[in-house]
């Protein structure tokens, strides 16, 4: 309830505060400097991939979020989230919203905005108004990879402690290469969401060694992260720290816990993931009943049918979507599933050749399938969400990429404590 309650005055003092002009001259800036642009909306990225493209259409949504609306209150501005829309275009039939022309138009004159969005929280919004007006966009952009590549690069010390060198170009290359890693920082509504993520899990290994295992506080810091997560992300990609929690609960057993047996380390893992998610959700469901209250029950069940209709999705064509592993194989697409493939194979024949070597005893080979348990998580989760994982399957990619990370990364260990040392920590 404190956390809710700082949400809402967060939200409450940056709207409040008298920074729309300042915004919009800013804004008026990128446009002269190539920044922002009304025709291109997922634009290829300066690096040349092709897989490295940037989402400026969700970035224009959030830079018009709740611009130049200041007649209206501040708890409507708060709940409703509006963001500009001028009508977007028709196209083969089905209606396109264009926010980055809209936008760009928008701010020539007066914006406003007037379109409400209000099926999350929008919390970025704290972050944008108060930086974009200092800094303006291109510096904006300097800061979120700070952030994002500070909290990487933070994660990354962490494993190296756990897994050895070898975890940082395991975990680094697969998302640099094959993921927007790289262009994160230009859209803001996506790197923060990452940078929380990257801090949540090297946090959580701070308290999986103090504790020497999962313990009571790292319950309540996943249940407190969740909500984070919801407060301040567009649904983008939610599965991968419950993902990567797990593994490091299933490592951290590995670890320091193996006077108990496996069943328990997968239930730990296991309340840890439904603890993140019930702050997620709970978070979630608290902005649904403010927005029920606000703007009453029949815009929010217009807004929930539809969603839940799949309406325009039969343009994407997506047909066998109902098939089972069908979303997730669409989402990877050809090349990346033969990946996926070929990474496991490779994985499984290094553990056959150290095994039979002797460099591998028994336990090890259960530990790395033990620790592959988290890719239901990401696979399950795209199944579930199988239209928004296909139309977004940039996004869905990111976490799918776990299914590269976590066997090679399971190879590596962790090293396993002495009978001694855990002895010591059992009777201080």
């Amino acid at each position: 309830m404190m956390l809710l309650a700082c949400f809402l005055a967060s939200l409450a003092l940056v709207l409040a505060l008298p920074l729309d002009a300042r915004i919009t001259a800013q804004l008026k800036d990128s446009v002269d400097q190539g920044l922002l642009t009304p025709d291109i909306t997922f634009r290829l990225s300066d690096y040349g991939h092709g897989q490295h493209s940037f989402d400026m259409y969700s970035e224009c949504v959030g830079l018009g979020t709740d611009l130049g609306n200041t007649d209206q209150t501040v708890l409507y501005r708060m709940i409703a989230t509006p963001y500009i829309d001028l009508g977007g275009t028709m196209r083969k039939g089905v209606h396109h919203e264009t926010p980055c022309k809209d936008l760009v138009e928008a701010i020539e004159s007066s914006p406003r905005a007037n379109f409400p969005y209000f099926r999350y929280w929008h919390g970025y919004m704290v972050y944008i108004r108060l930086v974009l007006p200092l800094l303006g966009l291109a510096r904006m952009r300097i800061l979120n990879a700070l952030l994002l590549y500070g909290a990487v690069l933070y994660f990354c010390c962490e494993l190296r402690g756990w897994f050895g060198w070898l975890a940082v170009p395991i975990v680094l290359l697969p998302n640099a290469v094959f993921s927007d890693l790289l262009t994160a920082p230009i859209v803001t509504v996506h790197a923060l969401p990452l940078a929380c993520t990257y801090l949540t899990l090297a946090l959580a290994m701070r308290i999986l060694e103090r504790d020497h295992g999962v313990g009571e506080d790292l319950f309540v810091f996943a249940f407190l992260s969740g909500a984070v997560y919801n407060f301040i992300s567009l649904l983008f990609t939610p599965q991968l720290t419950p993902a990567w929690l797990a593994f490091l609960c299933l490592a951290a057993w590995i670890r320091w816990g193996k006077s108990g047996s496996p069943s328990r380390a997968i239930l730990l893992a296991a309340g840890i993931v439904v603890a993140w998610f019930s702050g997620y959700a709970l978070t979630w469901i608290t902005k649904w009943a403010l927005a029920v209250a606000m703007l009453g029950r029949s815009a929010a069940l217009n807004n929930v049918s539809s969603a839940a209709s799949g309406v325009g999705y039969d343009s994407h064509n997506l047909p066998g979507i109902h098939r089972l592993f069908h979303p997730t194989l669409m989402a990877l697409g050809r090349h990346y599933t033969y990946l996926v493939l070929m990474s496991f194979a490779l994985a499984v024949a290094i553990l056959i050749f150290r095994s039979r070597r002797g460099h591998f005893a028994k336990d090890r080979i259960r530990n790395w399938l033990l620790l592959q348990l988290p890719a239901v998580i990401v696979i399950g989760w795209t199944e579930i969400m199988r239209y928004h994982s296909v139309e977004h399957f940039v996004f869905a990619q990111r976490a799918l990429f776990l299914l590269v990370i976590l066997p090679f990364l399971a190879l590596l260990g962790p090293p396993e404590e002495s009978s001694e040392a855990r002895e010591a920590i059992a009777n201080p």
